[in-house]
């Protein structure tokens, strides 16, 4: 699964593909996150709320999530924060790549 998950950020970061389907609405592939760094999947993270650190760089992420997730900048939650949407596969801009941790959230959208 991280190998398809690796080639999924990759293929639709390349191709600028905003959306994926959703898993917690489909049996396609499981409800979760994939946090990427230069392609290779570092972390797969649960869709339930609540907060998980990792050490950065983050090039990627994948959510298959139907909520929100949040990159913030310091392992404990604090400083500035990154949105993600649900469904989304992204390529992270350069300036939070060195988010600490990320916040899978309780609303649908960014």
């Amino acid at each position: 699964m991280r190998r398809l998950a690796a080639a999924f950020i990759a293929a639709s970061c390349a191709l600028m593909i905003p959306q994926v389907a959703s898993a917690e609405s489909s049996k396609a592939a499981p409800a979760e996150i994939y946090l990427s760094r230069s392609g290779t999947v570092f972390a797969t993270l649960p869709c339930t709320a609540g907060l998980t650190s990792f050490s950065p760089p983050i090039t990627g992420v994948a959510s298959y999530c139907t909520r929100r997730s949040y990159l913030r900048q310091y392992g404990n939650g604090t400083g500035w924060s990154y949105c993600i949407n649900p469904g989304a596969a992204t390529t992270i801009p350069a300036a939070y790549q060195g988010a600490q941790s990320i916040i899978v959230g309780a609303v649908a959208s960014c």
